[in-house]
C-alpha cells in the first residue's frame, strides 16, 4: 500500500491511468480521501457482500468497469500505440542478445529468478536466428557450413563462454557501435536495438534497449512460448542448461541444510531444473529427501509447512499429471511409489481432496502388489484421512480394518504394534463418524493401551488420533468432571508437540481444549476458550494444512454463538465454508449447514433483530434440508443428534405452541455434547410436527 497507492496515482496525474475501486465488503473506506474523489463499484457503494446473490453483483461490477472504460477512452480520445514497421535488416553482422557469464560447466547467474529468462532467451536465440561459432544472433543471413542445424544434439554456442557483446563474425574482436548521443540505437553493429525498443513497447521484454550490454526478462508467455519450442527442436541443449542451473541452485545456500523458506528456495528451483535435465534420483534423494526434507525429520512439512513449495517442486517428477504414474529415468520403483503417496499427501493438505484421491489409491496398490505391508498401512492412514472429510464413512471403516490387517503381516513386531495403533485410530474415526459410538470407542481404547506400552512418557493418545478420541470422549461427557479431563488429556499432549515443534498437532490440541472449555460452560472460562480457539487458527494456518482449516473455524464459530457473537460467527462460518465448497468435502459442508441454520434461527430471539438480506426460517430451512440430505446420503450419523435438535428448532418457530421444546432449547451447549439426548430429540421434533 504504501509504495503501489502512490505510484498509481502518480500515474493518474501524469498519464491519466483510470482508477475504479471495487468494494468487496463493509469497510471505512470514506475516511481515505484518494479513495472518497474516484468513482466507487457497485456504484451504490453496496459492498459485494451484502448481495444476497453474488453472482449477479458481480456481473454488475464487471458491466460498470466495461462502460467506465468505453467513456474513458471515447473521452480522452485514446488509441493503440503502434510501432513503424521495422524495415529488413540484411546483414552480416551479428549481436548477442544474452548476457550470461561464466563457463559451460556453471552459470553465475545475478538474481534468483533469472533462470527461466535466460532460457527463453536462449530459446529465441535458437529458433528466430540463424547462429555463428560464438554464440551470436545472425539477422537475414544464411547459415555458415558449421552450423549445426536442429536434432543433432550439438551444445547450443550460447552455452559456451561467450564473446564480448557487439563482436562481429569475422570482425578480430572489433567492439560494435555504441548508441548515439542521442540515445537512438547506431543502425552499424546494434541492428537489433529497433527490434528490442518494439519488443519493450509491447511489454514483451524488459530490458533498457540503450543499454550496450542490456540484461533480458521475457514477459513469461513468451518464455512458454519459445523454451517449448527450444525443447522440442533442442532437446539436449534443453538438458544441458537445466543441468547447468540444477548444479548452479543447490550451491547457492552455502550449507548442506539451510534454515527457513528463503534459505530453501534455490533447492526448491534446483529440484525443478535437476526433474527438466532429466537427474530425476539426484533431484529427489539427493536434494529433496537429504536437503529439503532431512529425511524422517521432514523439516519442510512439519516445522515450516511448506506444502505448496513441496508440491510445486514435485510437480517436475510428474510432467502428465498428478492422475499419471511419475517419470521413469533413474528412479527406483520404490521412489516412484513414495512420490506419488507424497503428492497426494500435500494435495490433501491442500484441501484438493479428490485430486489426492486417485493417487493415494494408486499407491496403495502399488504396495499392496509388492507385498510391501509397512508403507500399504501408511498410505492406508492417508487414506481414510481423505475419505472422511468427502463423507465416505464406510469406505473409511474397510480401508481402516486394511490397515489393522496389513498390520499383522508387517515382519518388525515394533513397527506392526504402531502401525496397528494408528489403524486401529482409524477405525475409531470412522466408527465415530457413522454415530457407532460403543465401537468406536472400544478402537479407541485398544489403540491408546498399545500407546501406553509403546510410550510410557505419554501413555495417552495425541497428535491427530488424540483430538479424535478426545472428540468422543468430550461427545459423551456427562458432567464438568468428564469435561475437565478432556482439558487436561489436550493440554499434556499440546505440551509434548510444542517440544517436538509440530504446529499441525499443536493446532488441534489448541482446538480441543477450547471446544472443551466452551462445552463445559463454565463462567469465567470464555476469555481462555477464545484465546485457544484463537491460536488453533493462527497455528493450522502456519502449518499450512487447508483440509483442516473448517473445523478450527467452525468451533470458533460455535463459541461465539454461545457467546451471543453472531457477526463473529458468521465470519468464521464463512472462512470454513469457503474452503469446504472448494475441496468439495461433505462433512464439512454438513457441519456448516447446522450451524448456518441455527445462526438464523438465533436472530428470531433477539430482542432487536439485526436487519438481514433473507427471512430467518426460510433460510433456516434450507440449510436444514442441505444438512439433512448430506447426512441420509453419507451416512454421517454423528450429526443426527444435532439434525434433529435443529428440526425441532425449525418446527418449534413455525409452532410456538409447543412449550415442550424448552426443555431441549434452554441449554443449547450441554445437549450439543450428550448423545442420549437423541431418542429424545427425535421423539420431540414428531410431536411438534404433528
Amino acid at each position: 500500500m504504501d509504495v503501489e497507492i502512490p505510484r498509481i496515482l502518480q500515474r493518474h496525474a501524469n498519464e491519466g491511468v483510470l482508477i475504479l475501486f471495487v468494494l468487496s465488503k463493509h469497510c471505512n473506506w470514506q475516511a481515505l480521501d484518494f479513495i472518497r474523489r474516484f468513482q466507487m463499484v457497485p456504484r451504490d457503494a453496496k459492498p459485494i457482500r451484502a448481495f444476497r446473490d453474488r453472482e449477479p453483483a458481480y456481473t454488475e461490477v464487471v458491466r460498470q468497469i466495461g462502460e467506465t472504460l468505453i467513456a474513458h477512452r471515447s473521452t480522452c480520445k485514446l488509441r493503440a500505440r503502434t510501432a513503424p514497421v521495422e524495415r529488413a535488416l540484411v546483414s552480416t553482422d551479428y549481436v548477442k542478445i544474452s548476457t550470461i557469464h561464466g563457463e559451460y560447466s556453471e552459470f553465475r547467474i545475478r538474481r534468483a529468478d533469472e533462470d527461466e529468462h535466460r532460457l527463453s532467451v536462449l530459446a529465441l536465440q535458437h529458433i528466430t536466428a540463424r547462429r555463428d561459432h560464438h554464440g551470436l544472433v545472425r539477422r537475414r543471413a544464411g547459415p555458415r557450413p558449421t552450423d549445426p542445424g536442429p536434432g543433432t544434439g550439438a551444445l547450443p554456442r550460447a552455452l559456451r563462454p561467450p564473446r564480448p557483446l557487439g563482436c562481429a563474425a569475422g570482425a578480430q574482436g572489433r567492439r560494435a557501435a555504441h548508441p548515439r548521443a542521442d540515445g537512438s540505437p547506431a543502425r552499424r553493429g546494434r541492428p537489433g536495438a529497433e527490434s528490442l525498443a518494439r519488443l519493450c513497447q509491447w511489454g514483451l521484454v524488459d530490458c533498457d534497449p540503450a543499454d550496450p550490454e542490456p540484461e533480458l526478462g521475457a514477459h513469461p508467455l513468451v518464455r512458454e512460448r519459445f523454451g517449448a519450442r527450444f525443447e522440442t527442436e533442442w532437446p539436449d541443449a534443453w538438458r544441458a542448461a537445466h543441468r547447468c542451473l540444477f548444479d548452479w541452485f543447490r550451491s547457492v545456500p552455502g550449507v548442506e541444510q539451510p534454515d527457513g523458506l528463503e534459505g530453501l528456495e534455490p533447492l526448491y528451483r534446483a529440484v525443478v531444473h535437476g526433474c527438466r535435465a532429466q537427474l530425476f534420483d539426484a533431484a529427489l534423494n539427493r536434494v529433496f529427501e537429504n536437503r529439503i526434507r532431512r529425511g524422517d525429520e521432514c523439516f519442510s512439512l512439519l516445522q515450516l509447512g511448506a506444502v505448496s513449495a513441496d508440491l510445486s517442486a514435485l510437480a517436475g517428477f510428474f510432467p502428465f499429471g498428478w492422475s499419471s504414474p511419475p517419470a521413469t529415468g533413474d528412479l527406483s520403483e520404490r521412489d516412484r511409489s513414495w512420490l506419488i503417496g507424497e503428492v497426494a499427501f500435500c494435495l490433501m493438505f491442500l484441501s484438493r481432496i479428490e485430486e489426492a484421491l486417485e493417487p493415494r489409491q494408486m499407491v496403495g496398490n502399488r504396495w499392496r502388489e509388492t507385498g510391501n505391508w509397512d508403507e500399504f498401512c501408511r498410505s492406508s492412514e492417508n487414506l481414510v484421512d481423505l475419505q472422511t472429510p468427502l463423507g465416505r464413512w464406510l469406505e473409511a471403516e474397510r480401508t481402516a480394518q486394511e490397515g489393522i490387517d496389513a498390520a499383522g503381516r508387517i515382519a518388525n513386531q515394533s513397527e506392526a504394534q504402531y502401525r496397528r495403533l494408528l489403524a486401529l485410530a482409524y477405525l475409531g474415526r470412522a466408527l465415530h463418524g457413522q454415530g457407532r459410538l460403543a465401537e468406536s470407542a472400544a478402537a479407541f481404547k485398544e489403540a491408546e493401551t498399545l500407546e501406553a506400552k509403546r510410550s510410557p512418557t505419554l501413555p495417552t493418545l495425541n497428535s491427530l488420533r488424540g483430538y479424535d478420541y478426545d472428540q468422543l470422549l468430550l461427545a459423551q461427557a456427562e458432567n464438568a468432571s468428564d469435561r475437565h479431563a478432556v482439558v487436561e488429556r489436550a493440554r499434556v499432549s499440546l505440551a509434548y508437540q510444542i517440544e517436538r515443534h509440530r504446529p499441525l498437532s499443536q493446532a488441534f490440541d489448541h482446538c480441543m481444549i477450547g471446544q472443551a472449555l466452551v462445552a463445559g460452560g463454565e463462567p469465567g472460562l470464555d476469555t481462555e476458550a477464545l484465546a485457544a480457539l484463537d491460536s488453533a487458527i493462527v497455528t493450522i494456518r502456519r502449518a499450512g494444512s487447508m483440509i483442516d482449516i473448517p473445523v478450527m473455524h467452525l468451533a470458533r464459530a460455535q463459541h461465539h454463538r454461545d457467546q451471543h457473537h453472531p457477526a463473529q460467527a458468521q465470519a468464521d462460518l464463512d472462512a470454513a465454508l469457503a474452503i469446504a465448497r472448494r475441496g468439495n468435502m461433505p462433512t464439512y459442508l454438513a457441519e456448516c449447514a447446522l450451524l448456518e441454520g441455527h445462526l438464523h434461527l438465533d436472530r428470531l430471539a433477539q430482542p432487536t433483530p439485526a436487519p438481514a438480506t433473507a427471512e430467518p426460517i426460510p433460510e433456516a430451512a434450507r440449510a436444514w434440508a442441505q444438512a439433512d440430505n448430506i447426512i441420509r446420503h453419507t451416512g454421517y450419523g454423528r450429526r443426527e443428534t444435532e439434525l434433529h435438535l435443529l428440526e425441532a428448532r425449525l418446527r418449534h418457530s413455525l409452532n410456538p405452541d409447543f412449550a415442550e421444546l424448552h426443555c431441549i432449547t434452554d441449554d443449547v451447549a450441554p445437549v450439543r455434547n450428550r448423545p442420549d439426548t437423541f431418542a429424545k430429540l427425535r421423539t420431540q421434533s414428531r410431536r411438534i410436527g404433528e
